[in-house]
C-alpha cells in the first residue's frame, strides 16, 4: 500500500515599506531593499515570521491557511491579517483603513467629518466611491494637526493607512495613493 501526504499551501503576501530581513522559522526568506511586494506559499500551519528592519528583529507568529495572510511592516507597523475574500473584477468601490500604531489617539478629519480614534485603534471607510478625501489627524483633544493630506481612492482598492504621531503616514495596497499636503 503506498501512502502520498499532500501539504497545502497558503499564500503569504508581504507588503513593506521600509527595507527588512526576512525569516521563516528561523530560515532566511527574503531581503527586500527597499518598499515593495512580494509573495510566496507556506505549508498550512503554525509559521514564525522573523522581521529585521532597522536596528531590532521582531518575531511575528503566523497561522496560514488556504485564505492566506497578508502581512503589513512599515517604520512602526508590523501586522499580519487574514488575507480577504479577492473582491470581484468589476468592483466598483474602494475601501481604506486608517490604523493609529502609535500615539495616545488621535481625531481624524475624514471627508469633512470627525471621528475619534483610540491608542491602537482603527478606522475603516467601505464603500467608498473612486475619489480624492481630504484626511487630517490631529491631536485627540484637538489642539493640534500632525497630518494632513489626500487619500485616492480607486475602484477595488483595499488601503490600510498607518498613522503614527510624529511620522509621515506609510500607505499599504497602493503607496501612490497618499499624498502629502505641501
Amino acid at each position: 500500500m503506498l501512502l502520498i501526504a499532500i501539504a497545502f499551501a497558503g499564500e503569504l503576501r508581504i507588503e513593506t515599506e521600509v527595507p527588512v530581513d526576512l525569516f521563516v522559522d528561523g530560515h532566511p526568506a527574503a531581503k527586500m531593499y527597499g518598499p515593495g511586494e512580494l509573495t510566496v506559499e507556506l505549508v498550512d500551519g503554525a509559521h514564525n515570521l522573523t522581521v529585521y528592519r532597522g536596528d531590532g528583529a521582531e518575531d511575528l507568529p503566523l497561522e496560514m491557511g488556504p485564505d492566506g495572510t497578508t502581512v503589513h511592516i512599515g517604520t512602526t507597523l508590523l501586522e499580519s491579517s487574514a488575507s480577504p475574500e479577492p473582491k470581484p473584477a468589476d468592483s466598483t468601490t474602494g475601501e481604506v483603513v486608517l490604523r493609529l500604531v502609535e500615539g495616545r489617539g488621535a481625531t481624524i478629519m475624514w471627508a469633512g467629518e470627525r471621528h475619534p480614534l483610540a491608542q491602537d485603534g482603527s478606522l475603516r471607510f467601505e464603500a467608498l466611491a473612486p475619489g480624492e478625501y481630504e484626511v487630517e489627524a490631529r491631536s485627540a483633544d484637538m489642539t493640534y494637526i500632525w497630518m494632513r493630506g489626500t487619500v485616492t481612492v480607486q475602484a477595488g482598492d483595499e488601503l490600510v493607512l498607518a498613522l503614527s504621531e510624529g511620522r509621515a503616514p506609510e500607505c499599504f495596497g497602493r503607496p501612490e495613493a497618499w499624498q502629502p499636503d505641501r
